[in-house]
């Protein structure tokens, strides 16, 4: 194997700085496509790899950086009032962790509101970039919304949401198609024999379709099983949802949205007592009430947390050339509102003092 050669040669092979060959071997946006692929192929060519302690030592130079100057993450929301974000618990408990991975590396996470429907992004986006925010972290957003779009070049960017409706920026988000999978086949496996799914076309939309195309996996598998699926327009058609109850009778409700549960109310059903109920969001505060799926949004805040900490040291400015997507599956928890698909709790055995027998 020919010798390896230094980053100093590298860098007089190819005509540029050490700094340029540093920003090209970790694929920055900061240098042209035309110079990084020129110090990229001049690596793979004579030879060039890093040294992993120098790397390890450089990595730890830039956190000690980052850790006295506290750059900022910008978490981004574009809800029609800027505090209406405050309102979803889901999303109130992944911006707080975001923030606690943000302070963890050496950053710190401040909000920022786009506007109605990011009806602002250009203009928040210069006031970011003349503060020196390179790290942008998007919530969820209402849906639908206007296209958009903004200088990504300048900045590392990724979002907790696939409702941004760009499909280039990097992702990270839970695995709805297995998630409504998992908990049809939990419930299943409890005796419900008859699902309902009472959901808005919009909850599936917000999901690129998670919902709906992981329903038609599990019937593919479980053709015994009925699963009846609701799409309301708004969760204001209390009479459409009426009428569909009675029609399929289900033996259990899967929710998107608490009013499924008011209007259960409405028709006279208590539910958990009369009508087990599974939602397919259980926040941390609903556990231990509510059965379902936990997608652990904190942790999703956490994820691209990492993502963007990781794209500021590598210098990886702009969206990637190939659509990047980070999943994190669900997990099932367990809870009252299940009533009667629960397994009765088996009693506990009361303990007898034997009689000690007299001696003959």
């Amino acid at each position: 194997m020919a010798e390896r050669i230094s980053i100093r040669e590298l860098a007089s092979l190819a005509g540029v700085s050490r700094t340029t060959v540093s920003l090209a071997l970790r694929n920055s946006h900061l240098i042209s496509a035309k110079v990084r692929d020129r110090v990229q192929t001049l690596a793979a060519q004579y030879n060039y790899r890093s040294h992993p302690m120098i790397a390890a030592l450089m990595q730890q130079i830039r956190v000690k950086r980052k850790l006295q100057d506290e750059e900022i993450v910008a978490f981004i929301t574009s809800d029609p009032a800027p505090d209406g974000w405050q309102k979803w618990s889901w999303v109130v408990e992944m911006k707080q962790g975001a923030s606690e991975e943000a302070n963890r590396l050496g950053f710190r996470l401040e909000h920022f509101w786009a506007g109605d429907g990011a009806a602002d992004i250009r203009t928040l986006a210069n006031v970011l970039y003349h503060r020196g925010i390179r790290g942008l972290l998007f919530a969820p957003m209402p849906w639908p919304h206007n296209a958009f779009t903004m200088p990504w070049e300048r900045f590392v960017a990724i979002a907790c949401t696939t409702s941004t409706g760009i499909p280039e920026l990097p992702v990270v988000r839970s695995n709805h198609n297995h998630g409504i999978r998992l908990l049809l086949s939990r419930l299943s496996a409890l005796g419900a024999r008859s699902i309902g799914v009472a959901i808005t076309d919009e909850d599936d939309m917000r999901v690129d379709r998670g919902l709906s195309s992981g329903i038609h996996s599990f019937l593919l598998d479980n053709p015994k099983t009925k699963v009846h699926l609701l799409r309301l327009e708004s969760y204001s058609q209390f009479k459409q949802f009426a009428q569909w109850f009675s029609k399929k009778t289900p033996d259990v409700i899967i929710l998107a949205r608490r009013e499924i549960l008011d209007f259960l109310r409405k028709l006279g059903k208590s539910p958990g007592k009369d009508i087990p109920c599974a939602g397919l969001t259980v926040d941390s505060e609903e556990m231990g009430t509510m059965a379902g799926l936990f997608q652990n949004s904190a942790y999703l805040g956490k994820k691209a947390v990492q993502y963007i900490s990781k794209g500021i040291y590598d210098q990886s400015f702009g969206l990637p050339e190939s659509p990047e997507s980070i999943m994190i599956d669900a997990k099932f928890v367990e809870g009252p509102s299940l009533g009667r698909l629960l397994p009765a709790p088996v009693p506990r055995k009361r303990k007898t003092t034997g009689q000690r027998r007299k001696p003959a």
